[in-house]
């Protein structure tokens, strides 16, 4: 986000001075709601002032998917509870399957507290598997998303 921002910001500077001040004053008074957000706004006046076009926009847009390859898997579930429930425990399961979904049928002292067990040995371990989305700034200064 912050490259995005920075980005934009440098195109804003570019204006001439009257669009530029008046962007920045509108900016200032505008209510971000999704998907009317700041970049939405900053991206839209930039293209209805030719500062940028099309290609320009697309541009743009595809660095910040390159920035953030994953972000979409994350943002396709609408909570970091439901991106964990839906994808992480199926991407999980998926890879090793030997672990079960608990039940009560086939553990009576389960109470939802965990989210798969596995049968090593004679133990069974719990895991609970907890999803969310970290930011790593690399030497760079480059932002990248990861799936943890």
């Amino acid at each position: 986000m912050e490259n995005l921002k920075e980005e934009l910001e440098k195109l804003i500077e570019q204006l001439p001075i009257n669009d530029k001040e008046k962007m920045k004053n509108n900016l200032r008074e505008l209510m971000s709601v999704y998907p009317f957000n700041e970049y939405e706004y900053i991206i839209s006046n930039l293209l209805g002032l030719d500062k940028i076009n099309l290609a320009d926009y697309l541009k743009i847009r595809e660095e910040y998917l390159a920035r953030n390859e994953y972000l979409h898997i994350y943002e396709k579930y609408g909570s970091p509870t439901a991106f964990g429930i839906t994808w992480a425990q199926s991407h999980i399961h998926a890879i090793i399957p030997e672990m079960q979904k608990p039940t009560k049928k086939d553990r009576p002292d389960f109470d939802n507290e965990y989210d798969f067990f596995y049968k090593y040995k004679k133990n069974f371990i719990k895991i609970e598997v907890k999803a969310s989305r970290a930011v790593d700034a690399g030497s760079n200064g480059i932002l990248k998303n990861h799936l943890i």
